[in-house]
């Protein structure tokens, strides 16, 4: 066999991958995909219940600093069973209140994981969406708003302290609360990280 007839053979075996190199190529990607599905998987309702407690923060943030901006109290209505928060406010010259906005949760919804416990600003998890008179926590208050000062309450001069969790049911870790400090309106956001609440 003369040289020009072997360099035709060498490069007839190199033209190409083996039946062995292919199927290893297949079987990583297959387990690179597996792990990438996995992980997806674990991230998906993190993502989710992260996103849910943006959207409250939002509101609440809104709600404030409308408040403040238009020197008119912003009441905040939510609604676990209808899963919305809508923002009101009450014209300068009274009447009705005017619907500012009206949000739907997404990724998560409003509800209390059992087994999980209180924040640690401690305003009670009585319900998904607890506020209590600051001045007397045992007192639960329904009608929430920021006022003009940025302070939050139920009328001026009475703060109200709040929390609004929020979950996917079954997914302990997917907890999330809100928490609002009456005499500031400072809003805080926790997670739960299985053992403890995360600021």
């Amino acid at each position: 066999m003369n040289v020009r007839s072997r360099r035709k053979l060498g490069d007839r075996n190199r033209n190409g991958y083996s039946l062995i190199e292919l199927l290893i190529l297949l079987a990583c990607i297959g387990v690179i995909s597996g792990f990438v599905f996995i992980q997806a998987a674990n991230v998906l309702p993190t993502f989710k219940s992260n996103s849910a407690m943006d959207q409250v923060i939002q509101q609440m943030r809104v709600a404030r600093n409308t408040a403040i901006a238009d020197r008119r109290a912003v009441i905040v209505n939510i609604s676990p069973a209808a899963g919305t928060m809508q923002l009101q406010q009450v014209p300068p010259n009274g009447g009705l209140p005017v619907t500012l906005s009206t949000v739907p949760l997404t990724g998560a919804q409003f509800c209390l994981m059992p087994g999980v416990p209180d924040t640690p600003m401690g305003f009670g998890n009585i319900q998904s969406v607890t506020f209590v008179n600051a001045g007397n926590p045992g007192a639960a208050v329904t009608v929430t708003e920021f006022l003009s000062d940025g302070s939050f309450g139920a009328a001026v001069g009475i703060p109200v302290n709040g929390t609004i969790f929020t979950c996917i049911p079954g997914n302990k870790v997917s907890a999330r609360a809100v928490t609002v400090l009456g005499t500031t309106g400072r809003v805080r956001p926790y997670r739960w990280d299985g053992t403890t609440w995360q600021e």
